[in-house]
């Protein structure tokens, strides 16, 4: 089926904003690139300047970007940690890895993510840009 937006109608889209702000895949991301395996692109248009140019070079009007703030909760890091690796789109480029570096990659996104680990578990924090425009 074909869905025709007539003048006026809005477009919207949910990205993720930066890496460093969204930990969880940031730095999955983030080990992956190191390792010389290819990240995956969460965060192409993470800026709120470049998701508001994108709408603008696209012809929309009335562009706005939000920023909305969320959290993710787990009970400890190993919980995190087992969530990821079920994950397929973040665990994908870790996968490509060969074996050796598959597990020194996942040795090292647990050492980095269990900095956020408190004796209430793991509390990541992560970030949306919500941005919406008018054709």
């Amino acid at each position: 089926m074909r869905r025709v937006l007539r003048p006026g109608g809005k477009i919207a889209a949910l990205v993720f904003s930066t890496a460093e702000k969204n930990p969880y895949q940031g730095i999955t991301s983030d080990v992956a690139r190191r390792f010389r395996s290819a990240p995956l692109p969460f965060f192409s248009l993470g800026e709120t300047n470049v998701l508001e140019s994108t709408f603008r070079a696209s012809g929309l009007l009335d562009v706005t970007v939000r920023v909305v703030s969320f959290g993710r909760h787990y009970s400890s890091t190993a919980e995190m940690i087992q969530r990821l690796k079920e994950t397929a789109v973040i665990r994908e480029p870790i996968e490509k890895l060969a074996e050796t570096e598959r597990e020194q990659a996942w040795a090292e996104i647990e050492r980095e993510l269990s900095r956020y680990e408190t004796t209430k578990g793991v509390d990541l924090p992560g970030e949306f840009l919500i941005g919406v425009g008018t054709k």
